[in-house]
């Protein structure tokens, strides 16, 4: 007979390597998109506006590759986020997804806040949108695939 006093409580299960190969794969997702929203707004959105102002800020390679760094090292910080709360957390996706979009809201309204070109700010506000509910989405649905909460009931209390 099992003693409930002395057993241990019941604790979620994280199947950590799943978890990190699905963070690794969102963050290559989330590179290609910064990568696509680039090209985008450079050759195929012919916006006059749009484009001087990307040639008058001297955009190179140099900074593209710096945006797909920061959009890979983003997403790895999101996904040990995600990990401290699944093992520390009683409602950890919730918590993850408020985290995530209050991080991508700020994110978005820095570059109005600048006083630079509204339509620059703009731009760069929408796609700080969309990679910050690409990255939310897609983590959210990995962490349901690694994750198993612990039973009610099956620790001593």
């Amino acid at each position: 007979m099992v003693d409930p006093y002395h057993s241990t409580p019941a604790r979620p299960q994280v199947d950590h390597s799943r978890l990190w190969a699905g963070g690794l794969a969102t963050a290559l997702v989330v590179m290609l998109l910064v990568a696509v929203m680039s090209w985008i707004v450079r050759d195929v959105l012919d916006i006059p506006e749009l484009q001087r102002l990307i040639d008058d800020r001297s955009r190179t390679d140099g900074d593209l590759a710096a945006d797909l760094v920061a959009a890979f090292v983003l997403t790895l910080v999101a996904t040990l986020v995600l990990d401290v709360l699944l093992v520390t957390t009683p409602t950890p996706l919730r918590l993850f997804h408020w985290l995530i979009v209050l991080a991508t809201v700020v994110a978005a309204l820095v570059p109005l806040t600048r006083g630079d070109d509204t339509d620059s700010s703009v731009a760069r506000a929408v796609g700080t949108l969309v990679v910050g509910l690409t990255i939310s989405s897609l983590l959210t649905g990995v962490a349901r695939r690694s994750y198993r909460p612990a039973r009610p009931g099956s620790g001593p209390w």
